[in-house]
């Protein structure tokens, strides 16, 4: 399935690290794409509808109180 682009959006993972939300794969349960700003680098990264990152520690989890992640799920949602 394919990814559909969204403008980027800026947000803080549950461990504080910046990060960005840049599509939404409606082909996978780990639907939110996009970048963690990471001590290590800019890691990609999928995120599900909890907002967690798939194979990666739990600081790089999404915040889900923020509204840039509510606005998100709602726009996936209506997909």
């Amino acid at each position: 399935m394919p990814v559909f682009t969204i403008e980027p959006m800026t947000t803080t993972t549950v461990g504080g690290f910046p990060a960005t939300i840049s599509g939404i794969n409606t082909g996978s349960t780990d639907f939110i794409v996009g970048t963690i700003d990471a001590p290590a680098g800019v890691l990609k990264a999928m995120w599900d509808s909890g907002g967690v990152c798939r194979d990666s520690n739990p600081k790089c989890n999404l915040n889900t109180h923020t509204n840039e992640f509510i606005e998100v799920l709602e726009a996936a949602k209506a997909l």
